[in-house]
């Protein structure tokens, strides 16, 4: 190790004590270990130029307390907190030779240099995906310029086929995630200046399934950190932060929890999947909404925003949805100055939410709110803006006149506990393609359990291949399974019935990205007189071929465990 990578404190020893003592000292400390996911030295693009990258620091408990970039020896061109950087820098035409730094809260630095070479030619760089073979959710991160344009670029869009078009933005840079079954696809990033050139780059790409590392819980104002196996089973969790709804980005490198003090934002310790509080933590709450319970988080797909919905009560507060931006080096939340309230002021009628659902690639968001004394229960239909994250537009026929806990796949919206029916019906509607536009479907509301119980929450598998149902069965309660007709939207039930104790209730559930495992979380009262503590679970199912769900293991927790979500193993 040369003078200038060892920690400061050593540096300054090495005129006071002996060689072999700082070197002794020095071998003892394991400095942070850097990854470069983009650009790849030896790169020749155009710029901006897209950088992602993240350190770990296993010896050091405290973790990484910040990362740079080096475009020049001394040329500090970046620095942010924290252990991960995704971030396009704006460099000239000519070669460079740049460095990236970590440094973690122990004393450590370390550093992996990226040689490139910067153009000044007009088009489209893709700087990721830089592999032919990766996991869903792909990250596309692209760049474009026009230098004959005066004006510049006007927008950047990603093709997944000729004709099929997820995401585009105003802006000369594109940095999102897309959601794609597994598959091989075609796919363009195409750009369009303001001068009326267009431009475009294709690239093939293999999408897999992979696994997740880590699932989330919140439980008792904390997060429980429980360790994947290959097998799906849990390990038992760890605990850390704080906790209300959960929600984790789809690059697997943030964690956000909400709570009546605002939202927490955690990164995700990449080595040990551990939370470590992102400075500002945590953000404030949207106050002219109202002061409310912890507000439910729903992540954008793309991973640029957060949509923050506040549940009101239909007494004093009414439904309320805020929309914020997620800055994708540190995870800091900033609000977009964007809020929309259901109520009718006319009425003073108060309304609650009963949930958010965004389609499969997330185009658009749906939004069920109750009834009350002066209308029906409703759900609105947003297109989403991958530019603002403004929810100004809505789908065409929005509000539709039915609600119900949402479930939602790329081309079907499903409703449960449906407020306008008690007969244990779930609701299903049609996502037109290019409109977000709802139709109920032949043959819904479909018949899912007693004619005596309604339909609890409903939960839909990403693939489009099932959908679960929490059902009470002759006051069994448990998750029923239901296979989907990916042509018609049609449920039909497997006839199976993973049931849990009596007195049972479910916090949440959700599916891992290999499509093999789900996970829920789960409150027994058992009763009796005096009456048995409640027992809190934490259950991992295998999922069959026909969708019904097989238990595998659980844990038992000493508190509840409500809202989950799952971060990916390969982050990116």
């Amino acid at each position: 190790m040369s003078k200038s990578k060892l920690p400061p404190f050593l540096r300054s020893a090495l005129t006071k004590f002996p060689t072999f003592l700082i070197l002794s000292t020095a071998a003892a400390y394991a400095s942070p270990t850097i990854t470069v996911i983009s650009p790849k030295t030896g790169t020749t693009a155009g710029a901006p130029v897209f950088y992602e990258a993240y350190a770990i620091s296993p010896d050091c408990a405290a973790g990484i307390a910040a990362m740079r970039i080096y475009t020049a020896p001394g040329v500090d061109a970046l620095t942010v907190s924290g252990a991960h950087i995704e971030q396009f820098l704006t460099l000239d035409p000519g070669t460079y030779s740049t460095v990236v730094q970590a440094s973690d809260n122990c004393g450590g630095v370390s550093e992996s240099k990226v040689d490139l070479t910067v153009h000044s030619a007009a088009g489209v760089s893709v700087y990721l995906p830089n592999q032919s073979s990766l996991n869903w959710p792909v990250h596309v991160a692209a760049s474009a310029e026009s230098p004959s344009c005066s004006e510049g670029i006007a927008a950047l869009r990603i093709y997944t086929s000729d004709v099929v078009s997820p995401y585009d933005i105003h802006s000369n840079t594109l940095d999102a995630y897309v959601n794609l079954v597994p598959g091989t696809y075609d796919m363009i990033v195409k750009a369009w200046d303001n001068c009326g050139h267009v431009y475009r780059s294709d690239f093939n790409v293999l999408v897999t399934a992979g696994q997740d590392a880590y699932l989330y819980g919140a439980s008792n104002r904390q997060v429980a950190a429980f360790k994947i196996n290959s097998d799906g089973t849990l390990n038992p969790p760890t605990f850390s932060g704080h906790a209300g709804s959960l929600a984790v980005d789809p690059g697997g490198w943030f964690v956000f929890a909400s709570s009546q003090e605002g939202i927490y934002g955690f990164q995700i310790n990449q080595s040990n999947g551990t939370l470590i509080e992102i400075p500002g933590s945590p953000f404030p709450l949207n106050t002219s909404l109202g002061n409310q319970a912890a507000p439910i988080i729903l992540m954008d797909p793309s991973g640029n925003f957060l949509y923050v919905a506040y549940a009101g009560n239909g007494y004093s507060e009414e439904a309320s949805i805020a929309t914020y931006r997620i800055h994708r080096s540190s995870g800091n939340l900033t609000w977009t100055g964007w809020a929309r309230s259901f109520g009718d002021p006319d009425s003073e009628c108060y309304r609650s939410l009963q949930g958010q659902a965004v389609d499969f690639i997330g185009q658009y968001l749906y939004v069920p709110v109750s009834s009350c004394s002066a209308s029906s229960p409703e759900t609105y239909g947003f297109q989403t803006d991958p530019n603002h994250a403004f929810l100004n537009s809505e789908v065409a026929g929005s509000p539709y006149p039915f609600a119900g806990s949402p479930a939602s796949t790329a081309d079907y919206l499903y409703l449960g506990s449906a407020e306008n029916n008690t007969s244990g019906d779930i609701f299903g509607g049609l996502i037109a393609s290019g409109t977000g536009a709802l139709s109920q479907l032949n043959g819904s509301p479909f018949f899912a359990g007693s004619p005596d119980w309604p339909i609890g929450p409903v939960w839909a598998d990403w693939q489009g291949r099932f959908l679960w149902a929490w059902e009470v069965e002759n006051q069994d309660n448990g998750l029923q399974s239901f296979a989907l007709n990916h042509a018609t939207g049609e449920l039909t039930s497997s006839g199976a019935f993973l049931q849990f104790p009596d007195n049972t209730g479910i916090g949440d559930l959700v599916e891992d990205h290999t499509g093999r495992f789900v996970f829920t979380s789960t409150a027994t009262s058992p009763g009796g007189s005096p009456p048995e503590p409640t027992v809190y679970r934490v259950v991992s199912q295998t999922i069959s071929a026909n969708g019904t769900l097989k238990e595998s293991n659980t844990l038992t927790l000493p508190n509840e465990v409500g809202s989950l979500a799952l971060a990916r193993k390969d982050p990116n």
